[in-house]
């Protein structure tokens, strides 16, 4: 008798919302970063404008409150789920590596500040009073 696997199917609803929140890519960040900022220096400006030609102080306010609300729904979610060449990923080894060499950095900065209150200490100060 076979062992055959069975393989469950996630219902495609679950696979698109999964897809949503899952991390953006670097360089969908920078795009999108990119556009909200341009977006709220048009709208700030715009909207500062309009409120001193109409005579309302609060327009600024509720542009950036609507904008801001209007920029978490297009871009919240991760709707362009691009490739992200900038991303790299390693090995384990050269994180290992990584943080055994920073450990040893650490050690080697602590014993000489360790070394240096020590001589600092041994040295009379020549207060006169």
């Amino acid at each position: 008798m076979a062992k055959t696997e069975e393989k469950t199917k996630a219902h495609p609803i679950a696979l698109y919302v999964s897809g949503l929140l899952s991390p953006m890519s670097l360089r969908d960040q920078r795009a999108i970063s990119k556009r909200i900022t341009h977006m709220m220096q048009v709208t700030v400006f715009v909207s500062t404008v309009l409120g001193y030609i109409i005579g309302y102080v609060h327009t600024t306010f509720f542009a950036v409150a609507a904008l801001s609300a209007v920029s978490l729904l297009a871009f919240g979610p991760n709707w362009y789920q691009n490739d992200d060449s900038d991303q790299k990923w390693c090995n384990q080894d050269e994180v290992r590596k990584y943080y055994e060499n920073l450990e040893e950095a650490r050690k080697e900065a602590m014993e000489k500040i360790i070394s240096e209150g020590e001589s600092v200490r041994g040295k009379k100060t020549g207060l006169s009073g």
